[in-house]
């Protein structure tokens, strides 16, 4: 049994993560995670904001890799907001797309990137 103090300490660390977990929410604004949720649970949902990370820094629209994978940008959206299951095929295809590997997509997480260290894109790279 744990004493009234050691109790006491553990609930205000407890209110505590929770306050962080609020002000970490409210930062990351319409990208709401909860990092409170099972790991597997939330891994769709990283997927899906490294994909759209990764587009934005190509300079990539939301447009453009909707018309390479023959969709629409509304399904293309849903994709990146999480909200459609990913295919492997689909994940293959962006990955293609994105110039980038498909285990990059699934282990980066976005959160945790200050700077993409990428290779540069097809249509970045000159030629002479």
């Amino acid at each position: 049994m744990h004493s009234p103090e050691a109790v006491y300490d553990l609930n205000i660390q407890f209110l505590k993560i929770r306050q962080l977990y609020f002000y970490v929410n409210s930062k990351i604004g319409k990208e709401k995670i909860d990092f409170m949720k099972d790991p597997l649970e939330l891994k769709p949902k990283i997927v899906a904001g490294n994909i759209r990370k990764i587009r934005e820094y190509r300079n990539y629209t939301q447009d453009y890799l909707a018309a390479k994978l023959a969709i629409s940008q509304n399904a293309y959206s849903k994709i990146e907001l999480g909200y459609s299951k990913l295919t492997l095929d689909r994940l293959f295809q962006i990955a293609i797309i994105l110039d980038i590997k498909v285990m990059d997509l699934i282990n980066i997480d976005h959160r945790s990137v200050i700077k993409l260290e990428l290779p540069p894109a097809a249509s970045e790279i000159s030629t002479n």
